[in-house]
Order: C-alpha cells, then structure tokens, then sequence
C-alpha cells in the first residue's frame, strides 16, 4: 500500500505487514511475529521462539538452544558442544582448547598450565605438585583422592607400604613382621611362646589393631586439617576460588561482548 516489496502493507519484505522480511507482523525476518530472522517469534535468527540466530530457542546463533553462537547446545561460540568462544570445544575463550583464560592449555589463570592456584603446576595448594593433603604423593586424610593417611603411599596408617600400622610391611601392629601382637614374631599374645587360643587371639589383636590405628589417624588428620586451615593451605584455597571468580567473570565479559559484537555486525548486514 505504501512503498516496499510485493505485497506488504507498508515498507518491507514480501508479505509482511509493517516493516520486514517475508511474513512477519512487525519488522524483521521471514516468518517472525515482531523483528527478527526467519521463522522467529520476537526478533532474532531463523526459527528461534525469542531473539536470536537460526533455529534457537532463546536468544542466540544458529541451531543453538538456549543463548549462543551457530550449532552449539547450550550457549557459547560457533560450534561449541556447551558454553564458549568461537571453534571451542568446551567452555572458555576464543580459541581455547577446554576452559580457561586466553591462550591456556586446560583450565587456569593466564599463562597457568593447568589448573590450580597461583603458580602452582597442577591442582592443590599453593605450591603443592599433585593434588592430595600437604605433600602427599597419593591418597587419604583430608584432599585425598582415595584414601589414607600422611605421606603413605596406597592406604594404611602413617608411612605404610600397604595396609597395617605405622611402618609394617604388611598387616599387623606396629613394627611386627608378619601378624599378630606388638614385638611378637609368629602369631601369640604379647609375650608368649607358643600355643593358647591362637584364633581368638588373633581377632582379639586385629580389632586392638584397628581401632589403634583408626584413632591414630583420625587426630592425625584432625591435627592436620587445623594446621592447614590454620596456614598456607586454607589461603590457598582462598587464593584459588577468588581467581576462579576472576577467570569466569571475566571470560563471561568478554564471551559477551565477542557475541554482541558478533550479533550486532549479522543483524546489520541481514537488514542491510
């Protein structure tokens, strides 16, 4: 009736009756009921119910689900499986390979190599090489992956190989040999030679045993955990969420302003 395309009722594409592209109500592209790409109910890409690229249905790229760039699931980046920059393929910033600052390899600070706290080389306290309670190599008490005690190697109490009291070798009570009681060589009571009621003994010292070694490492690791928290490893922790926070704020910023920009310039040359 006025001045553009086949059809329409006032300026735009073919159909529409305001502004836009092929039957939109309002503004934009083809098929939206108020502005955008096609198919749009509000004002974005092809398909998507909101405002954003093709086929999404909150506000993004192309194909995406809720919020981000071409064919990603959730909300990030061209071709992202869940949530960052351009090309990624997990979370992080453009170009990354899995989830942290500009030019990481994994997932910490800037120039970080992989995960943990300021300077650190993997994930635990400050300083620390691996992961577990101040200077395990391994497992248990407090931070531990699997579980024992300080500075063990697989399981056990204090400084054990395997699996018994403070420096055995194998089962038993401390500094025995094979089995049984304290300073015994075979298998009786505390002292004896020979023979008596040796099953019932050896139950009777396996449960003195256990519950030595299980009150041993549980004011071990109580003593440990205070020192800690106390010291390097509580601001450790502290250090590492804080520039956790840091990380993730800023990439989001910056993630959000990439894809603004990056909507802003397709829109632009969409409507031309």
């Amino acid at each position: 009736e006025t001045s553009l395309g086949y059809g329409e009722e006032t300026s735009l594409g073919y159909g529409e009756e305001t502004s836009l592209g092929y039957g939109e109500e309002t503004s934009l592209g083809y098929g939206e009921e108020t502005s955008l790409g096609y198919g749009e109910e509000t004002s974005l890409g092809y398909g998507e119910e909101t405002s954003l690229g093709y086929g999404e249905k909150t506000s993004l790229g192309y194909g995406e689900e809720t919020s981000l760039g071409y064919g990603e699931e959730t909300s990030l980046g061209y071709g992202e499986e869940t949530s960052l920059g351009y090309g990624e393929e997990t979370s992080l910033g453009y170009g990354e390979e899995t989830s942290l600052g500009y030019g990481e390899e994994t997932s910490l600070g800037y120039g970080e190599e992989t995960s943990l706290g300021y300077g650190e080389e993997t994930s635990l306290g400050y300083g620390e090489e691996t992961s577990l309670g101040y200077g395990e190599e391994t497992s248990l008490g407090y931070g531990e992956e699997t579980s024992l005690g300080y500075g063990e190697e697989t399981s056990l109490g204090y400084g054990e190989e395997t699996s018994l009291g403070y420096g055995e070798e194998t089962s038993l009570g401390y500094g025995e040999e094979t089995s049984l009681g304290y300073g015994e060589e075979t298998s009786l009571g505390y002292g004896e030679e020979t023979s008596l009621g040796y099953g019932l003994r050896r139950h009777h010292w396996a449960m003195v045993r256990r519950h030595h070694w299980a009150m041993v490492r549980r004011h071990h690791w109580a003593m440990v955990r205070r020192h800690h928290w106390a010291g390097e490893h509580h601001w450790a922790m502290v250090r590492r969420h804080h520039w956790a926070m840091v990380r993730r704020h800023h990439w989001a910023m910056v993630r959000r302003h990439h894809w603004a920009m990056v909507r802003r310039h397709h829109w632009a040359m969409v409507r031309g």
